[in-house]
């Protein structure tokens, strides 16, 4: 994957961003994305930024 730098974009506009490659999800499947994506909120959960999100 390639990691490309943060660039800020002004206000209202909505960023262009690069999408995963399709086989990703084929090799990873529903089940997999979901999982990577609780990992993700649990780590912010327990993070010191957990202030920021709500509950």
């Amino acid at each position: 994957m390639n990691l490309n730098p943060i660039i800020e974009t002004p206000f209202g506009v909505r960023a262009e961003v690069q999408r995963p490659i399709p086989e990703f999800y084929a090799t990873v499947g529903e089940e997999g994305v979901r999982k990577l994506v609780d990992a993700h909120y649990e780590l912010l959960r327990n993070s010191s930024i957990k202030g920021l999100f709500p509950v």
